[in-house]
């Protein structure tokens, strides 16, 4: 997959045959893009996922960060590609490159932390799935569900909704929760049991604690 196909070898058979000094060549060729995740101290994040999304035609990738923390996807089509990725504790990020381009650089979004009330539950866990909204250029009023909109004169605005769904169990005690180390974006999502379910989406700023009511 790093590669287009080496050239073509054929072989006719015998019964005790055998092929010890066949070399094939693998035809070496540059990445399409190529880059590094970052933390926002500026460390590099060693083995991140980072996954690239093709806004035109083609087909999306994953590759996953070295040791030090570079990357390199082969084999895309030209355009312009979404580059997203989510560590741990770490926090999430998102771009809009170009495709053959110039090296890009993912910095994460680092954390913060969410505290709330939620009136639908009292006591007990509950379980919070949620994804990171990223908003490329202007943001419009609202989004369709595909997660773009279109203003009167055909701008488009790009709203990144794919990035890898979350789950955590959270506690709460007298409709009070806390949440740690979220990753610093919006984030929308459920916090359900076994016969509620409530939605919500709320912004979680970097080192802040974000207060959410429902």
């Amino acid at each position: 997959w790093k590669s287009r196909p080496g050239n073509e070898h054929r072989y006719r058979c015998t019964e005790g045959m055998h092929l010890r000094d066949e070399v094939f060549v693998v035809p070496s060729e540059p990445p399409s893009m190529q880059g590094a995740v970052e933390d926002v101290e500026g460390n590099k994040i060693p083995f991140a996922h980072v996954d690239a999304y093709p806004l035109l035609e083609g087909t999306g990738q994953q590759e996953r960060a070295d040791r030090d923390g570079d990357f390199a996807f082969f084999t895309l089509i030209p355009g312009p590609y979404q580059l997203s990725s989510f560590v741990p504790r770490k926090g999430a990020a998102v771009a809009i490159v170009e495709v053959p381009g110039q090296a890009v650089t993912v910095t994460l979004s680092g954390t913060g932390s969410l505290r709330g009330h939620l009136g639908l539950f009292d006591q007990g866990s509950v379980t919070m799935r949620f994804r990171c909204a990223f908003t490329i250029g202007k943001e419009p009023a609202e989004f369709d569900h595909e997660g773009f909109k279109h203003d009167e004169y055909g701008e488009t605005y790009i709203n990144v909704i794919n990035m890898p769904m979350q789950t955590r169990l959270v506690s709460v005690v007298d409709h009070e929760f806390q949440v740690d180390a979220l990753p610093a974006c919006r984030i929308a999502g459920t916090f359900s049991n076994p016969e509620i379910s409530q939605d919500f989406h709320v912004e979680i700023s970097r080192g802040q604690e974000a207060f959410l009511r429902r």
